[in-house]
């Protein structure tokens, strides 16, 4: 390997960061170091010079298997957005590192100490079209005609439908998001991406109130039990918390 040789960039931490371990590997099975500039280190791998696009399920695995690393080692981690290809060291060093050095510098004050957790919460089905149907006799009216309305009646009523779950979590969003955000220190929203899906956030949590925030999901989830699906993932690399112009 060579200096000059491409890099890829997952994150970058404090320099005099603990190593990565040495069984942590990134994109094709190549081992993870850093190129350190002042006070701030990337955390690179070299990328062969056949290497073909990226963008497959193994490189995303790879990426996110190396900073998913840093961050269990307890290191402060400010994760880059998949794809970053830089042309070498020196390259990473002044045109990443240097050129860039308080943006990324207050960037990474921002997360350490902190971890992201993501809340998804979707409405069990049959409960919420029960739900928008018992408070909507129109809808109820349009449900029983749908079926002998053929294909237009039938597009109608999945139209209101959908408007009606719209209302519904407009109404419920906002209590959810009452109780998770008591133990978060931000919240980055994601539009819903299903017409029964009711949050999808990002939640910035400090290390300390780490257990009070799953304790909040938890008793959310045990209480909403039978209407909603909420699904927890984390602690995660704070991705949805990283400043757009970088």
């Amino acid at each position: 390997m060579t200096a000059s040789q491409t890099c890829y960039v997952y994150g970058v931490v404090d320099a005099g960061s603990p190593p990565a371990p040495a069984n942590l590997h990134g994109l094709a099975g190549a081992p993870v170091g850093t190129v350190s500039c002042g006070n701030l280190a990337a955390v690179v791998s070299k990328l062969p010079d056949s290497a073909e696009a990226l963008g497959t399920r193994d490189d995303l695995l790879a990426h996110d298997r190396v900073v998913s690393g840093l961050l269990d080692t307890g290191v402060a981690v400010l994760p880059l957005r998949f794809g970053a290809v830089i042309s070498g060291e020196q390259a990473v060093a002044d045109e990443l590192l240097a050129s860039h050095r308080d943006a990324l510098a207050a960037a990474l004050d921002g997360i350490r100490g902190r971890v992201q957790f993501t809340v998804r919460a979707s409405y069990e089905r049959d409960h919420a079209l029960r739900a928008v149907i018992s408070t909507n006799p129109r809808l109820a009216e349009l449900r029983e005609s749908a079926g002998r309305g053929g294909l237009g009646a039938q597009l109608r009523l999945g139209e209101q439908v959908v408007a009606a779950l719209a209302e519904l979590r407009d109404a419920d969003a906002p209590r959810l998001m009452e109780q998770l955000g008591r133990s978060a220190e931000a919240v980055h929203l994601h539009e819903p991406s299903e017409a029964d899906e009711v949050l999808n956030a990002a939640f910035l949590v400090s290390e300390t109130s780490r257990d009070a925030f799953i304790g909040d999901a938890e008793r959310l989830a045990e209480q909403w039990h039978g209407r909603l699906h909420i699904r927890l993932t984390g602690p995660q690399a704070c991705y949805d918390f990283i400043p757009e112009e970088r």
